[in-house]
């Protein structure tokens, strides 16, 4: 059974939600218009050797907003 709705109203407005949406929106947009190899390889996280901790931790991060396509993203 999935939660369609509850009882509790919301006692403030999901700032951080619509900011995530957006920065995801944003980024496959600029994604379409890039070079999709180059930004792959600046935004996803390709495990490797010999990679600095703080490109890792720089990847992790940006890889959550990559999408694949339209439907992935919606």
């Amino acid at each position: 059974m999935l939660p369609l709705y509850d009882d509790r109203p919301a006692r403030r407005f999901p700032f951080a939600t619509l900011l995530v949406i957006a920065v995801n929106a944003v980024v496959f947009f600029w994604q379409l218009h890039a070079d999709v190899g180059h930004s792959v390889d600046i935004g996803s996280l390709v495990p490797t050797a010999h990679q600095p901790w703080h490109d890792a931790l720089l990847h992790m991060a940006t890889s959550m907003f990559l999408h694949a396509g339209w439907l992935h993203l919606i």
